[in-house]
């Protein structure tokens, strides 16, 4: 990139005479573009009516319309009081918006009602006026309701000379509507009537105006370019060739960094948000537009999407891993060869000859990448597009050329249009200013024409800045981003100011998948050869063969996007993979510049080993953990690495120690004219890459283990390898195991006595099976540990009669029995009776049984779980002719957890001697203490079969963790502002729905799971993750419907034509921030 034209204007130049007529073209197009570009948000869209009108067909029924906005646009509800007549003394259900069973429906719907004495309107368990139920008589009686953005109002007429009216001002009374339900039946009657339209202000698509303003502004950027391309003309010399010099040819380290980044397409970890944003981009195309589907009511994800875009375009292709990890291989690979032959080269010509420079930039680029940057989530695009902004504003510094500045604006604005953390490229665009405005002053010189030169130069760069406008608000409303982003988003959170940024840092020392060694390494080593970086060129003015002004520029840029990141509303770790492309160039500089050649002082060089060392020393004491299933199999997930009995990190401190010590020994036996020695040294430029390589070999050699430990069951490498070799891309559904019917598997006594009697044993026991006892502490459809009252059971789809309790998993309370210890404060023992063993077969590879409270059990890799006073212990043998049974032996069961919630206790068959055919129990409850008991089911021998066989394609609450890992199932989509009603869920393993799902995709944020909540009562299924019964996958959920005669409403179809300005008013936002996020 020599700088060829000097920027001056020689003496009496006059330009060419089509310079004039294309200044103006330069000028009309650029202001033109930008014109458009602006008016883009504001011009007119269509948007897609969707109302519901009840009774439907003329008959009462009942019908679900799941609204993920939750609350209606308009709500009108009219109710004559006669009606009330219909329903028993006990009273009922007039008209609801949610169903009368369900969770916590009373405190979010709208219901009037009948009681044995009143009627009432009741909005969120808000009883707005209530009148005697004497008024049933009353035919001038009627209740109607009315809600929207700006007020709730219930108002009562025919019962006075003025009607009773109560006006609550308050849009966040407006009660969730999941459909109408009623408990009224027979033909509609008149006067009863609902109606409702639902806030479908997302779902709009552009008009012709404004698709053609948007061309037209897209055409005008393009001749606007072309005139500057003409003005870059004006200086006599050739067009720049797009590649450098030698692009073709590839080095050792390029052909390394293709072999990993390769390798990790196939065996690498995925990310936090894979399954998060994989929902978006399956969803997205029947919701008409990019929907925010976990949270927040459903609002749009612009201006933020165009990169989710193209993902979903390629999920309808195929949603398998390795398709869908195709872009981010394809950007790391631009990256890469990015650094290697564009960046090095203009970081000088010892940059060029520096062997150890660019290992160290594979080092460091690939460290960051492995940790970060290998899922759907934005990251890789803005890394690259920071580097190539970079690149392009150097040529523009090295040639004088414009219309490379116009492709970093270009870029830029796209980087910041694909995710908040795009602000990186806005650095990379301010660091090289100044000299672009010398550029810009020296063009508008040849251009000529005084102020209108200035103008002719300027207007393509405001052109190509404003491109990105159009396309994210292709078909979105400015008024309804605004209300997106700046109302529910901000009110609901998560949203951290600026001086909140320390707790990225904070979470990246944390011993969790935030704070992972690799993720700790990545962002250490960065900043290390930042800061290394910022020291020579500080110390050193001349700099031997490396170029000061892109080095600067390369620090100025990761020191602007620091600050930039501190303005990010979340402030997650996984941000940090947008260092990974200028991390890699400073990396390269960075071991350019610890060279003899730039710092003579040898005892400087060793400092500089130490402190990489230290950096490996402090990232090792972190956990080698990955997002859920990416940690299976891998070595010390759980505890920072450990060999011998030592902890990695206390050696590679010990080595650092001893590094900075050599060094100190240096300084102190050197003298200032022998330690400058230019032609020996370079050994300790080496310590950079070695570091960053040791690190990624870590990585590697992990994953490649934990594919080893998992090649009896899931691992990425071996899902991957299926879906290339066989085309099977359903990864985890595969691999779990579900028991559609437990009672099928139950084992039968041995010698044919009462199931409940061979449950208590021959020997007394204190063991008892009250269910006023352990059930009370139990929920059976959740599977959790959570006080449950009596008095007011937890919903299920039908009531249970009063003095019975369902049993988990499906299991038939009236056949199979139970036994515990719950309330019993003396030690107490069972043995069971023997239970006959099934023949072997495929289907049948495990022996379980459900239990719940605190067991002594296996857990992870077998290691033993839980208090050793109780004790569960599988006791199997042979069974002689006589018919009696030789013990062969005992074992106790695995068990995932969590304590005190019912779960399924397991053991593979195949671990039981070859003649085996006889099982039976051995529990005991040493413990006196009261919260230590204990229940247990009999055992059985699951009838298993696939989620994939099971499930299919019916539809599914899919939670954001797991989506990626079950590419095959249907997510429930949304259609016309409604949910589509699931028929299962699936969840991730316990901890990360207690602490991810439950709280994030929860009623109270806007998510889905308030909407399934008043619908629809889960039962979890027993599941096993095939090969690995000590391992808790997550947990498969079958959902009933609370009114299973009710059908899908309805729907009344419309266009209408808004402003970009257009608002129907503000959405509900619930109760407001989520502080804990």
């Amino acid at each position: 990139m020599s700088n060829a034209w000097s920027g001056r204007v020689p003496e009496g130049w006059k330009p060419p005479a089509w310079v004039p007529a294309w200044r103006w073209v330069a000028i009309v197009a650029g202001l033109l573009a930008f014109l458009c570009a602006v008016l883009s948000p504001i011009l007119p869209l269509n948007q897609r009516t969707v109302a519901v009108d009840w009774p439907q067909n003329g008959v009462l029924n009942n019908v679900t319309a799941p609204l993920d906005s939750f609350v209606a646009e308009d709500l009108r509800i009219a109710v004559p009081c006669s009606l009330a007549q219909q329903l028993p003394a006990e009273g009922g259900n007039l008209v609801s918006t949610a169903p009368v069973r369900g969770k916590n429906n009373k405190v979010n719907a709208l219901y009037v009602s009948a009681d044995r004495d009143s009627l009432v309107a009741s909005v969120r368990a808000v009883p707005l006026l209530v009148v005697p139920r004497a008024q049933q008589d009353n035919p001038n009686c009627r209740i109607e309701v009315q809600a929207d953005a700006k007020h709730t109002v219930v108002r009562i007429t025919g019962v006075g000379a003025q009607p009773l009216v109560h006006d609550v001002p308050d849009p966040l009374l407006r009660p969730q509507i999941v459909g109408v339900f009623t408990d009224l039946q027979g033909p509609a009657p008149e006067g009863l009537h609902a109606y409702f339209l639902i806030d479908t202000r997302f779902n709009t698509v552009a008009t012709d105006l404004r698709l053609g303003v948007a061309l037209l502004g897209f055409a005008a950027t393009a001749l606007a370019l072309v005139a500057l391309a003409r003005f870059d003309g004006l200086d006599g010399r050739r067009h720049r060739r797009f590649f450098p010099p030698g692009w073709w040819r590839i080095s050792l380290v390029d052909a390394v960094v293709v072999g990993v980044l390769a390798l990790w397409l196939m065996i690498g970890s995925n990310t936090s948000d894979d399954g998060y944003q994989l929902t978006w981009e399956v969803v997205s195309p029947e919701a008409g537009y990019m929907v925010s589907y976990h949270r927040w009511f459903g609002v749009a994800e612009n201006p933020v999407t165009w990169y989710y875009q193209v993902c979903s375009w390629l999920a309808q292709l195929s949603t398998a891993a390795p398709v869908m990890r195709l872009p981010q291989l394809l950007i790391a690979l631009a990256c890469w060869f990015t650094i290697s032959k564009e960046v090095i080269p203009r970081l000088g010509r010892l940059a060029r000859r520096t062997p150890a420079a660019p290992w160290a930039a594979a080092g460091v680029f690939l460290s960051l990448w492995l940790a970060y940057a290998n899922g759907l989530r934005p990251e890789p695009v803005v890394a690259l597009g920071a580097l190539l902004t970079w690149c392009s504003i150097e040529r523009t510094i090295a040639t004088g050329r414009l219309l490379p500045t116009a492709a970093a604006v270009i870029i830029a604005s796209f980087c910041l249009g694909a995710a908040p953390g795009g602000l990186i490229a806005a650095a990379a665009l301010l660091v090289g200013v100044r000299q672009c405005l010398r550029r810009f002053a020296a063009r508008a010189k040849l251009v000529g024409g005084g102020w209108q030169g200035w103008l002719a130069v300027l207007s393509p760069v405001l052109a190509a800045g404003t491109l990105v406008i159009p396309v994210v608000f292709w078909n979105q409303s400015l008024a309804g981003v605004i209300e997106g982003n700046f109302h529910v988003k901000t009110t609901i959170g998560p949203n951290r100011a600026w001086y909140e940024e320390l707790l990225r840092y904070y979470y990246l020392m944390l011993p969790t998948a935030d704070g992972s060694l690799a993720r700790r390494f990545g962002v250490l080593i960065a900043f290390l050869c930042l800061v290394t970086a910022a020291l020579v060129l500080l110390r050193h003015r001349h700099l031997g063969g490396l170029a000061r002004g892109p080095a600067v520029r390369l620090v100025g840029i990761f020191v602007g996007t620091i600050f930039c990141m501190t303005f990010t509303p979340t402030k997650w770790t996984h941000h940090f993979g947008i260092y990974a492309g200028i991390a890699g160039a400073i990396a390269a500089f960075a071991a350019s510049a610890v060279g003899p050649s730039v710092i003579a002082r040898r005892q400087a060089r060793i400092y500089f080993a130490a402190s990489a060392l230290f950096v490996l020393a402090v990232a090792m004491t972190g956990l080698n953990q990955w997002w859920y299933v990416s940690s299976w199999g891998v070595p010390w997930w759980d505890r920072p690495p450990v060999i011998g009995g030592y902890q990695i990190a206390d050696l590679v401190l010990a080595l650092a120690v001893a590094v900075a010590l050599l060094a100190f020994w240096q300084q102190l036996r050197s003298s200032p004219e022998g330690e400058r020695d230019a032609r020996r040294g370079g050994f300790w430029a080496w310590s950079l890459p070695a570091v960053s390589f040791a690190m990624v070999l870590f990585i590697l050699l992990s994953f490649a283990k934990g594919a080893y430990a998992q090649r009896h069951s899931f691992s990425w490498a071996k899902s991957n390898l299926k879906f290339v070799t066989a085309g099977d891309g359903c990864a985890l559904a595969n691999d779990v195991l579900v028991e559609e019917d437990p009672n099928q598997g139950l084992l039968r006594p041995l010698n044919g006595e009462d199931p409940r009697q061979a449950l208590r044993g021959s020997e007394p026991t204190q063991f008892g099976s009250d269910p006023d006892h352990f059930w009370k502490k139990l929920t059976t459809t959740f599977t959790d540990y959570t006080d449950i009252s009596p008095d007011e059971p937890e919903p299920t789809a039908q009531p249970v009669p009063k003095g019975e309790v369902p049993l988990p998993f499906g299991l038939d309370a009236h056949a199979v029995p139970v036994l515990g210890s719950y309330g019993v404060n003396v030690p107490t023992s069972v043995t069971t009776g023997w239970y006959q063993l099934p023949p072997a077969s495929p289907d049948r590879p495990l022996i379980a049984l459900s239990a719940a409270g605190q067991i002594a059990g296996l857990g992870m890799n077998g290691v033993p779980s839980g208090p050793e006073s109780d004790q569960l212990v599988l006791e199997y043998g042979r069974t002689g002719p006589d018919g009696t049974v030789a013990p062969l032996g005992a074992t106790k069961l695995y068990d995932i957890g969590p304590s005190f919630a019912w779960r399924n206790l397991r053991y593979p068959r195949a671990s039981l001697p070859a003649d085996a055919d006889a099982v039976r129990l051995r529990v005991s409850d040493l413990s006196t203490a009261p919260d230590q008991w204990m229940a247990f089911t009999p055992p059985r021998v699951p009838v298993l079969r696939t989620l994939q066989d099971l499930v299919g394609d019916q539809p599914a609450l899919i939670d954001w963790q797991v989506f990626f890992q079950f590419p095959c199932q249907h997510p429930i989509r949304v259609r016309d502002g409604m949910f589509e009603v699931p028929k299962w869920r699936i969840t991730p393993d316990h901890g990360g729905t207690k602490m991810n799902s439950e709280r994030w995709m929860s009623s109270r944020f806007g998510g889905p799971i308030g909407v399934t909540q008043r619908l629809l009562s889960p039962t979890t299924l027993a599941t096993y993750l095939a090969g690995r019964p000590d391992m808790d996958w997550g947990s498969l959920q079958r959902y009933t419907p609370y009114v299973p005669e009710a059908v899908p409403a309805q729907l009344e179809i419309g266009f209408v034509e808004h402003s970009g300005l257009y608002s129907s008013g503000p959405m509900y936002t619930m109760y407001g921030k989520d502080e804990d996020e």
